[in-house]
């Protein structure tokens, strides 16, 4: 299976995100999707910001992580 960036106009991340927002189910109930998905992130993740790797490897890990706001804009929880 080829890669091809699609991207998706705010509104529409934003829908897909509230559908599939509980990762925990989406593992369980689609886990072919969960493992692409996850291969696709890791292997492109692109950071745009000096992250140290100890805030990295948090990230990671899920002990810390960025939610989006209603206006769509990202912020750490």
């Amino acid at each position: 299976m080829g890669r091809q960036r699609i991207d998706f106009a705010p509104e529409d991340n934003r829908r897909i995100w509230d559908a599939i927002k509980d990762w925990k189910w989406v593992q369980t109930m689609m886990p072919a999707l969960a493992e692409a998905v996850t291969g696709m992130a890791r292997s492109e993740k692109q950071w745009i910001a000096d992250i140290p790797k100890y805030c990295e490897k948090l990230l990671d890990d899920g002990q810390i992580f960025f939610n989006m706001d209603k206006a769509g804009r990202s912020y750490r929880s």
